[in-house]
């Protein structure tokens, strides 16, 4: 019973911290109160050609007095041309909302030389800065849904290729059908792109679209009979969804008239381009959740591009230096000269040169027919059909920490899940990248391909390594790799900047929500959580610091009270395929003074890593031995990590805030 008691007391805890934690006060009802910052929900349409002029319309609410559109680069520009009441439809949970609030009518103009692909637009208004929204440009001609009904394959709206169509969903369970012509032996690429900007841990704004595209059968029975040809949907939620692409790319056998399918969520907008995959900007939607981030550092996922200066620019993210190589070679001959043992100097690697590149050959399903590979080296193949088996082999003078990471970079999560397997001379499997872990009482298992892992072989000799996928049902044309074996370099990996941050930590979908802007007014503070990945055992100090503040805005250090929360889990060999985590805590503090500010500013977050560089003396404290080394730290070179826009309010125009004029009561 005392069992039963505590376990009932824990997940009672765990229920409460779920509520507080991802549920905010303001949406619950009970106080009443409603959100101050301008929020743009919906556009239409999303994009539009190098050279032309688009007349776009942004949903959303606060949006009252908007006066400008701010977009991320100078070859795109805007105006607003009116602001009226309106309402925007979106689903949250289970129910289809209409969120009353403002249309903004806005005109943009495209340079001609304006680059492809995404790009950030937002609303400046006396109440701040908005969130951002997806504007697209493209190459091809752009067109948008008819008014006439198209709910079915025989209604489908006819389109050309190549071609980019802006559409939205206006009901629950909507299928929007085009039809288009194709001709023999004719490859092309569909994709759905989507208007709003997904951010981790809003799921929101992460509603997702389903994409089929059905072809012509040949039945007796039905001449009108439909063949599903290939689907994509990313409205699953996951860990890898930054990888996930919702695109199709099909060769044609036969010309004639195909039809796609494209569903969504109520209220969301998407933008469905057609064309020859070569037309598509390279990797646009490698980066996903980050996909107007292009220079974001991004760690692991299958999409990242793995070059063969990797190591130099891991080294960078390091703070060390051929310079702090040396000092730990004579700090070594120090301590043999004084004759003390035991701890070596944390200064980290020496400088790291470039891999070598070296392709695939085959045949090499056998180990004996294994390609050896020097380390450092990038291993360009393919798994070239199914139960394809691609073995290298690699010798080791001695034991060595190494990290394999690898790239996908044609297809990914869910379609190709490369398994990667190191074994020794007796045939043993040491390590695999196949994460598992298990919950408390087997309430659920979780297994995923990881695109990173780490260990460290415990002696010299040969290791083989084994390539496939994961399901031996699979293989062919994009099911290429490039697999990274190199040394390990302790450095800080991925950094996030967030507003909330899950007491129950990574392993929750929800476990952040990312900073997406800033709107203070005089005399207010955020809090802001800058959580970093310390990879293949960093144990440098870090310093995180802020520029380009705008007047009478400061920065202070701030504090977190209450452990943290884990869920109940076994969570396997995490130490293989997760950093550990560095949460700092700042405050963004508006003095009562400060001027407002007419435009946005882009806040500029910098990471700089301390190593130690200079030994100052030896001290030994009660109960230790040996002596302890006391360094003096060498900073590393700075390394942005994020750009936030901040804008400093002014009360006589966009009123106080909510918080100053409404008390839980009211």
């Amino acid at each position: 019973m005392a069992f039963r008691r505590k376990a009932a007391g824990y997940w009672g805890c765990v229920v409460i911290a779920l509520l507080l934690s991802g549920v905010p006060q303001a949406e619950s009802g009970a106080a009443g109160l409603q959100p101050t910052d301008p929020e743009a929900i919906h556009m239409f349409p999303l994009g539009g050609q190098p050279g032309s002029s688009v007349e776009i319309e942004i949903l959303g609410r606060n949006l009252e007095g908007a006066r400008a559109l701010w977009a991320d680069t100078d070859a795109i520009q805007g105006r607003v041309v009116r602001v009226e009441p309106g309402s925007a439809r979106m689903k949250e949970g289970r129910k289809v909302k209409d969120i009353p609030g403002q249309r903004v009518v806005a005109a943009v103009n495209i340079d001609p030389g304006a680059k492809r692909g995404p790009h950030a637009l937002r609303l400046v208004s006396s109440k701040g800065v908005s969130n951002e929204l997806i504007f697209w440009v493209v190459p091809m001609p752009t067109l948008q849904e008819t008014a006439e009904e198209h709910g079915t394959a025989k209604e489908a709206q006819s389109i050309a290729v190549p071609s980019a169509l802006s559409g939205r969903i206006a009901e629950e369970g909507q299928v929007d059908f085009y039809r288009f012509e194709a001709r023999p032996d004719q490859e092309l690429a569909f994709e759905v792109v989507e208007g709003v900007q997904r951010l981790w841990g809003d799921l929101r704004r992460a509603p997702g679209f389903s994409l089929e595209l059905s072809g012509p059968g040949e039945s007796w029975f039905d001449a009108e009979r439909r063949v599903k040809l290939g689907a994509a949907n990313t409205a699953v939620f996951h860990k890898f969804i930054s990888a996930y692409k919702p695109r199709l790319i099909h060769r044609f056998a036969k010309g004639g008239w195909y039809t796609l399918g494209v569903k969504g969520e109520p209220g969301a907008t998407y933008q469905l381009q057609i064309g020859a995959p070569a037309d598509f900007p390279p990797l646009v939607r490698a980066q996903g959740l980050d996909k107007l981030a292009a220079n974001r550092w991004q760690e692991r996922g299958f999409t990242r591009r793995l070059e063969s200066d990797r190591l130099v620019r891991l080294q960078a993210r390091s703070g060390g230096s051929a310079r702090q190589a040396t000092l730990a070679v004579l700090e070594k001959q120090l301590r043999d000269l004084m004759g003390l043992s035991g701890e070596e100097s944390p200064t980290g690697p020496a400088a790291a040169g470039p891999a070598a590149i070296v392709q695939e050959q085959e045949p090499n399903d056998a180990a004996r027919q294994a390609l050896t590979v020097a380390i450092p080296s990038i291993v360009e193949g393919a798994i070239d059909f199914p139960a394809d088996v691609d073995h290298f082999r690699f010798e080791l003078e001695e034991a060595l920490d190494l990290a394999f990471e690898i790239e996908t970079p044609e297809r990914h999560y869910p379609y190709f899940n490369p398994r990667i397997e190191v074994v020794d001379e007796a045939g043993r499997e040491l390590v695999n990248n196949i994460y598992k872990r298990q919950a408390s009482q087997n309430m659920w298992f979780w297994k995923t391909a990881e695109s990173k892992m780490v260990f460290s072989l415990p002696e010299s000799g040969s290791y083989l390594i084994r390539v496939r996928d994961v399901t031996r049902r699979k293989g062919g044309a994009g099911f290429r790799y490039r697999l990274l074996v190199r040394p390990q370099v302790p450095h800080v990996g991925e950094v996030e900047v967030a507003e909330v941050l899950n007491i129950l930590g990574r392993e929750m979908l929800d476990w952040m929500i990312e900073l997406d802007r800033v709107n203070l007014y005089p005399g207010e503070a955020k809090k802001v959580s800058v959580i970093i990945s310390r990879e293949e055992g960093f144990a440098g100090d870090l310093a995180v610091s802020v520029d380009n503040l705008p007047e009478g805005v400061e920065v202070l250090p701030g504090a977190d009270m209450g452990p943290e929360l884990g869920l109940p889990q076994d969570q396997g060999r995490k130490e293989v395929f997760a950093a550990e985590d560095q949460v700092v805590t700042l405050l963004l503090a508006v003095r009562p003074d400060a001027p407002p500010t007419a435009t946005p500013r882009w806040l500029r977050f910098h990471l700089r890593p301390v190593q130690p560089g200079r030994l100052n003396r030896y001290r030994k404290m009660t109960g230790e031995d040996p002596f302890r080394p006391i360094w003096e730290g060498q900073m590393g070179a700075s390394i942005p990590v994020a750009r936030i826009p901040m804008m400093v309010l002014h009360p006589a125009e966009g009123g106080p805030a909510v918080s100053q004029v409404l008390s839980p009561g009211n």
